[in-house]
């Protein structure tokens, strides 16, 4: 899947002027990087910033995150994360829906699928044998009517 975010980059009065590289990476914060891409900056000399700023500041991904959150009634967990053997997937439900729990490998592949169905409201526990796939990174989703909400969950041995 893509997504695309619009990032802005405060930069500091008194930062040098020069060449700065910006990586941006993708994945779970403090943990597996799926992807990274970086670009240069130049700050110039004798330009004067918009406003005075006192630090390297983005902002952008905690607006876009409250825009993209699941509806409150589909919550969905994945734990132990990172798993070496079998993971809980929790879903819970404030209404009764047809779901679907199924997941994916990094390639966007459906390796299984944990409940296809009706499931009443309330909380319910699937569980993800971790033994029956390779060691990776994957994503769990669920689509319970017109809601969807996503995990990812890394597999070790």
């Amino acid at each position: 899947a893509s997504v695309m975010r619009t990032l802005r980059q405060s930069v500091p009065a008194q930062a040098p002027a020069g060449t700065y590289t910006y990586t941006v990476k993708a994945g779970t914060f403090g943990g597996t990087v799926l992807s990274e891409a970086s670009f240069e900056i130049e700050k110039q000399a004798g330009v004067a910033p918009r406003s005075e700023v006192g630090d390297w500041t983005a902002s952008g991904w905690d607006e876009a995150a409250a825009a993209e959150a699941p509806a409150s009634g589909l919550r969905l967990d994945v734990s132990p994360n990172p798993s070496h053997g079998t993971a809980e997937v929790a879903v819970t439900l404030d209404a009764p829906a047809e779901a679907d729990v199924s997941v994916f490998d990094v390639l966007g592949r459906r390796v299984a699928v944990l409940h296809a169905g009706a499931l009443d409201a309330g909380h319910h526990t699937l569980t993800l044998v971790g033994a029956a796939l390779p060691p990776g990174v994957y994503v769990v989703r669920v689509v319970a009517g017109e809601t969807v909400a996503t995990r990812t969950v890394t597999l070790t041995r």
